[in-house]
């Protein structure tokens, strides 16, 4: 499955104000929480979830990337949601102690059970990054979500 098929520009923000990863991973699932049901039902759960998460080992990727994520018992969905940040926030690369500052952030909420959907999306941004250096400054300026969507599914 292409990477473009999760997305749903409704859950896609290109306003985030926070300045801490825990400011924008609450922010970005209080937004979500307006758009989606049983995120909205779980959003305590899930806000908790992602925070240890990021917790125990930063998900900055370098190149200014983060892909906070976690995976929540009976939610039984999968969704990828974008945050492209007003400000840049510095954040540690993954087990590197170097830092950077990361603009756009992927968030992946997922049940417990698509561990590989996981894995197949992190995969996907990761070599998106690498490949078209240009499409993630495209998608750091662009404020129309939809836009933000066409740019990926040109990019697959």
């Amino acid at each position: 499955m292409k990477f473009s098929s999760y997305l749903d520009p409704q859950f896609i923000f290109t306003d985030l104000k926070g300045t801490t990863p825990e400011e924008i991973i609450t922010e970005m699932i209080d937004r979500l929480s307006l758009k989606d049901k049983k995120i909205n039902e779980l959003k305590d759960v899930i806000v908790k979830s992602v925070i240890k998460r990021e917790e125990e080992i930063s998900t900055g990727m370098g190149n200014g990337i983060a892909i906070p994520h976690a995976r929540i018992e009976n939610f039984n969905d999968f969704v990828v949601a974008i945050g492209v940040l007003e400000e840049p926030i510095e954040m540690e690369i993954a087990a590197t102690h170097k830092t950077d500052k990361v603009k756009v952030v992927f968030l992946i909420i997922s049940d417990v059970l698509k561990n590989k959907n996981i894995l197949k999306v992190m995969s996907a941004v990761s070599k998106m990054v690498l490949k078209r250096k240009n499409l993630l400054e495209e998608i750091k300026q662009e404020k129309n979500p939809s836009k933000i969507v066409e740019y990926i599914q040109e990019s697959n």
